[in-house]
């Protein structure tokens, strides 16, 4: 029986021993657990911030290409419409010089005809000028909105 509890007390000594020494490595192995929870936490944080400015400057960008292609189109309609315009005019030109009855009146009917495409080019420049500058306006407000928000 002395044996037995001697055998029992080396036992209890070894596993005291044991648990002495591993009891330095537990508490790592908490630590290193407690700093990956928490380098896991701040990276879903960031990762959730850097996601949401994302999708900010994606809104942005798409709101952005509508004002675009907005623009595109009524720049394009105002210059077909000059095109038609000015077509037009000329065609006039033509059946109204075809009326003539002397080259003074074909000067004078010339002359006056530049003169209306000059005054037209120049209001049809105008127009288009207008739409471009609102256009670049409608397309740049989305960007410098978000920078003045910061």
């Amino acid at each position: 029986m002395a044996v037995a509890k001697k055998a029992e007390f080396d036992a209890t000594v070894q596993n005291t021993n044991v648990q002495d020494a591993t009891a330095p490595l537990k508490a790592v192995q908490e630590q290193v657990r407690v700093l990956t929870e928490t380098s896991l936490e701040r990276a879903k944080e960031q990762y959730s911030t850097v996601k949401k400015a994302a999708e900010d400057a994606t809104g942005r960008l798409e709101t952005s290409f509508d004002a675009f292609t907005k623009g595109l189109v009524a720049f394009n309609t105002q210059a077909i419409e000059a095109l038609r315009v000015n077509t037009n005019a000329h065609f006039d030109h033509i059946a109204k010089l075809q009326t003539v009855r002397s080259f003074a009146e074909a000067i004078e009917l010339n002359a006056a005809h530049a003169r209306n495409q000059i005054d037209a080019a120049i209001a049809q420049g105008k127009q288009l000028q207008g739409l471009a500058r609102k256009a670049a306006s409608d397309v740049a407000a989305p960007v410098q909105a978000s920078f003045s928000a910061k």
